[in-house]
């Protein structure tokens, strides 16, 4: 592990790389440093993952993982919890591809959060099987289109 200045000051220098980056660029940008992304992660944040599944009530059997990535903590949590279900949720296609490679066995289902529009930007994704209004959406937050 880094030491905590060395780790700090690289990740000051990334946001500051990434302050401006618009949320439609955002699956890009995970996608160009897909390969290196769980090498890098681990390398910080290896324990913060065990520690989430450690966290997690002894009858935990779903969750909902917002902002999924590749599956760094379902790697940890399903070490815990192997027949736990999860529902995972992404912006980036590629991260969400990785986790299906990755855990092919496991029953994952896996959105997209946002899709791209005409013209450039992003909208929320409606998904036929999530709900229309309220539910796990937060009203104001998340609306049909």
């Amino acid at each position: 592990m880094k030491p905590t200045e060395t780790y700090m000051r690289e990740l000051r220098a990334w946001l500051a790389e990434t302050e401006n980056t618009p949320l439609e660029e955002m699956d890009a940008f995970f996608t160009r440093r897909l390969d290196g992304y769980e090498a890098h992660m681990l390398a910080h944040w290896a324990d913060d993952y065990k520690n989430l599944a450690d966290a997690l009530p002894p009858g935990a059997k779903r969750i909902l993982d917002l902002g999924c990535g590749t599956g760094l903590e379902l790697d940890e949590i399903f070490r815990r919890f192997p027949e736990m279900q999860v529902v995972g949720v992404d912006l980036s296609p590629a991260m969400l591809e990785k986790l299906r490679e990755k855990h092919a066995g496991r029953r994952v289902p896996e959105r997209r959060l946002f899709r791209p529009l005409p013209g450039g930007g992003s909208a929320p994704a409606r998904d036929a099987r999530a709900p229309a209004r309220g539910g796990a959406y937060p009203a104001g937050r998340f609306h049909p289109l």
